[in-house]
């Protein structure tokens, strides 16, 4: 999913509430840098 897709995503999911929104950005974010870390320390072997 891309950046924007999940946001529109997210916008739909949290209309109501911002902090939820922003949570699961955020977590979303993490899951990617923690992809590209795993994918350089791989590369690194």
């Amino acid at each position: 999913m891309q950046y924007e897709e999940l946001k529109r995503e997210l916008v739909k999911q949290n209309s109501r509430n911002k902090h939820k929104y922003a949570d699961d950005k955020t977590e979303f974010v993490k899951i990617i840098l923690k992809k590209i870390s795993d994918e350089n320390n791989n590369h690194q072997k």
